[in-house]
């Protein structure tokens, strides 16, 4: 009978028995195999957690994105888009083209937000307003995503002012009238 530990660095998954039916002494192959194969087993169960992990982390975030009310677009460093949550999908005139790994100019039509998702931007992102077809205004924020120090695309975040606007044009209609 023997028995190895199947572990990775410090964490125990647990235990590789292996027996005969006769009494008999493993030889030194045998043992360094069994302690490959349960190395094998101690990677793999890593590999499983770790994806597991992964997994949690990215329905989390799609259910964060999915829930958001505001349009939000991302995409990678060469500007072909990665994900956009279904609030940018029924925007009327923003999406000509949803399927991932489109650029700019296929994901959407509207010109000023093509612009302003493929100019070179400052450190903090850039920031506009943008009138669509619908007359509806919108803040849109574009910003760099970055990972350990270098940027690997943009994410667009879009926020629905059209009521800010028509209050601002009543208040100076309001002030004018006075």
């Amino acid at each position: 009978l023997v028995a190895i530990a199947i572990r990775q660095e410090n964490h125990y998954y647990g235990v590789l028995w292996v027996s005969y039916d006769s009494s008999r002494a493993f030889s030194d192959a045998e043992l360094r195999f069994l302690a490959t194969l349960a190395g094998e087993a101690a990677l793999a169960a890593t590999s499983a957690r770790l994806y597991a992990s992964a997994e949690a982390g990215r329905q989390r975030l799609e259910a964060i994105l999915a829930s958001t009310p505001e349009p939000v677009m991302v995409f990678d460093e060469k500007g072909c888009l990665l994900l956009l949550n279904p609030a940018a999908l029924q925007v009327p005139g923003l999406i000509v083209s949803g399927a991932e790994g489109q650029p700019v100019g296929e994901v959407t039509k509207v010109s000023e937000l093509a612009e302003l998702l493929t100019q070179p931007l400052e450190q903090r992102g850039s920031t506009r307003e943008i009138t669509l077809g619908n007359n509806r205004v919108y803040y849109t924020n574009v910003a760099q995503v970055h990972v350990e120090g270098r940027s690997i695309g943009r994410v667009c975040l879009m926020r629905d002012i059209t009521h800010f606007k028509e209050l601002d044009a009543l208040k100076s209609d309001f002030v004018s009238t006075v």
